[in-house]
């Protein structure tokens, strides 16, 4: 079963992942430069684990590339190649392992050698944002064609607003309630950051019901 992590303790882990990735920015400043932003449940404090579990929490974070060498952007698996390149050089001595790739993110884990369990992790995806049409992009190796592209990513503008009249109207613990649920009963392995969209959607219908019936209510009651 998944229960929140106190705020005092994953505060510090928090800032200590971004002064990793500041360093990787500058590891990697003479050939691209990027920006990163914490997404999901972590920036709204929504951070899980499993009660005894040995995977302990974890941040996802954009790497969103601002500038590359023209190299780098006609082989777009570079880009990736020099940033975990990078991470890795970050983490020497640390007990964080290497980086780990996967098709669309990649992973650094903080590891409790004497119990043999992942205490926290990050993963990163790396993204960008065309300056034609204002769409945004994500890096994603595709097998079939044995390439890394940009895939397009559906917009989230919607997101933040849902949020913050989630906030405004005390919602915030019925958001608390559904997120939780949904990852006790996450049958079919989602990611964190899927469940959390899913969490924040059914939280504003909800919120949306609410209001529609009390207005009518309303109506009602001036008749």
């Amino acid at each position: 079963m998944y229960e929140y992590v106190d705020e005092k303790e994953y505060s510090p882990v928090r800032a200590e992942i971004e002064s990793i990735i500041k360093k990787v920015q500058d590891v990697v400043r003479d050939v691209m430069t990027f920006q990163f932003t914490l997404l999901g449940s972590g920036a709204s404090h929504l951070i899980t684990r499993i009660k005894g579990g040995n995977q302990g929490f974890d941040f996802d974070y954009n790497l969103e590339i601002q500038k590359a060498t023209n190299d780098l952007w006609n082989d777009q698996g570079k880009i990736k190649e020099r940033l975990i390149d990078a991470f890795r050089k970050v983490l020497v001595n640390t007990q964080y392992k290497n980086p780990e790739n996967s098709t669309s993110v990649l992973t650094i884990k903080f590891i409790d050698q004497k119990n043999k369990k992942i205490l926290h992790s990050a993963d990163f995806a790396i993204t960008k944002t065309s300056r034609e049409n204002d769409q945004h992009y994500y890096l994603k190796y595709n097998k079939p064609n044995n390439k890394y592209i940009w895939e397009l990513r559906g917009r989230l503008n919607d997101i933040s607003y849902k949020v913050s009249e989630i906030r405004k109207y005390n919602y915030w613990g019925i958001l608390e309630e559904i997120y939780l649920e949904k990852k006790n009963k996450n049958y079919n392995d989602k990611r964190s950051y899927s469940l959390y969209l899913e969490s924040i959607n059914e939280t504003y219908q909800i919120l949306e019901n609410d209001t529609y019936e009390y207005q009518n209510s309303q109506d009602e009651d001036d008749d």
